[in-house]
């Protein structure tokens, strides 16, 4: 293990095994136990090689004067009970396909919305969710029985 500093000014912390930064024993209930500042610049975080980044905590508060940026290779994944958009002004999803699954499908304010295309726009008057069997929709008011599409 080694801590130093260089002759520019920056100081490292070097461990052969784990280093651990823990503050607030002496804090009664909660507050800021550990705090870390960029007074003038970037804070990164990095896992080398093949590790992973892990946070946690009762809850997670991300809070951003701007923006928040998520960048993956993969998949951006969450997994909650609920997933709540409140207070934005614009929801868009840029996506070569977009799937919405579920058993109830819930749209508040279905007067209010309007499809782009490519051929214009389209003002959605209703929605209406139902439950449809594609192959009975498909073969209806032919001769083909029900019976032969299960």
């Amino acid at each position: 293990s080694n801590i130093g500093m260089t002759g520019d000014g920056k100081v490292h912390v070097y461990g052969d095994q784990t280093i651990t930064v823990a503050g607030g024993a002496k804090i009664d209930n909660g507050g800021v136990c550990v705090k870390i500042v960029g007074l003038n610049g970037d804070v990164t975080i990095n896992a080398e090689k093949s590790g992973d980044v892990r946070i946690s905590g009762r809850n997670l508060i991300f809070d951003a004067k701007d923006n928040i940026e998520f960048t993956a290779n993969g998949k951006v994944q969450i997994n909650s009970r609920e997933l709540i958009a409140t207070n934005q002004s614009t929801t868009r999803i840029h996506a070569k396909k977009t799937r919405l699954s579920g058993t109830n499908l819930d749209l508040d304010g279905g007067t209010n919305i309007s499809l782009r295309t490519s051929k214009g726009t389209i003002k959605v008057k209703r929605i209406t969710g139902r439950d449809v069997d594609w192959a009975a929709a498909c073969f209806a008011n032919t001769k083909v029985p029900t019976s032969a599409l299960v």
